[in-house]
């Protein structure tokens, strides 16, 4: 398991954040929709516009895993249809860049901090980024960002699939 993290519980939860109604913007709900097709047992999974939905509300709840899925503006270090994964412990320094030209009231990593300070966060939370260069009003993703999003599914199952098995070994 990366990051060194020892999870306790067999759930995973999978919080896709954006809106729908704008192009790259949609990539974490999109990716929570396709895992949602794949019924992983132990997994529960939530499309939110506000990460305070998905996260505060819910993560207390689970004491397993968080994975949060959520789009971010594109740079010269990140090309659209980029990814990262970071590890909320271990990569604090690399939060902000998440907050650059959020669409969300409260930007993901000013919810994860504020999780974490009212003790609502899991051991385990994963932050798998989708880095998007159209945030206009918009029914479908940039190409690049459409590629992006079945590839980090897959990863995000794989994952989420490691982390249950691996904890299964852990209650034996």
């Amino acid at each position: 398991m990366s990051g060194g993290a020892v999870v306790v519980s067999n759930t995973v939860r999978i919080v896709g954040c954006g809106r729908w109604s704008m192009t790259d913007d949609q990539a974490g709900p999109a990716v929570a929709r396709l895992l949602a097709r794949r019924n992983l047992p132990g997994v529960h999974l939530a499309a939110v516009e506000s990460p305070l939905d998905g996260i505060i509300v819910d993560a207390g709840d689970i004491d397993g895993a968080l994975f949060v899925v959520d789009a971010a503006v594109a740079d010269r270090h990140h090309p659209p249809g980029s990814t990262a994964v970071l590890d909320y412990r271990h990569d604090a320094r690399r939060l902000p860049l998440l907050d650059g030209g959020s669409t969300h009231t409260l930007g993901l990593a000013d919810a994860l901090r504020l999780a974490d300070e009212l003790g609502a966060l899991p051991p385990c939370v994963r932050i798998y980024v989708i880095f998007g260069q159209d945030f206009t009003r918009g029914l479908e993703p940039s190409p690049p960002v459409r590629a992006a999003i079945d590839e980090l599914a897959e990863r995000i199952a794989h994952d989420a699939r490691q982390i249950l098995h691996e904890t299964s070994q852990l209650a034996r």
